[in-house]
């Protein structure tokens, strides 16, 4: 599924090495089990999200930062509000994009340490 599917408004630009998509979504809208082609790292702006993946569930609200890597099976349920999301996905891997300097990150893992993750805000 790629990433615009299922909004309810979105603004795109493709800069070649990532390409970055705001999204927003209705309230309370399902999105069931799907995947993305791209590994994306994903900003909620406004509003909150229900991430469900296998074996896990979290909640993303304004400030959270997700990644995901590509053809990662999960479910989406938006909050009362919906929410506006600024994704940018990108092929050459997550793990290289979300690395700082020192060669480590903050997150808050949940799955398999290849699964998606939270950065902690």
């Amino acid at each position: 599924m790629e990433v615009a599917q299922g909004t309810s408004g979105v603004r795109a630009i493709d800069t070649g090495r990532f390409a970055v998509n705001e999204v927003s979504f209705a309230p309370e809208r399902l999105l069931s089990w799907h995947a993305h082609p791209h590994g994306c790292i994903a900003v909620v702006v406004e509003g909150a999200v229900r991430k469900r993946f296998a074996g896990a569930e979290r909640f993303a609200d304004g400030g959270t930062v997700v990644t995901m890597p590509p053809e990662e099976p999960h479910e989406d349920v938006f909050g009362r509000d919906g929410a506006r999301i600024v994704v940018v996905e990108t092929d050459e891997g997550i793990d290289e994009v979300t690395s700082s300097g020192t060669g480590r990150r903050r997150i808050w893992p949940f799955g398999s340490p290849a699964s998606s993750q939270i950065l902690i805000r």
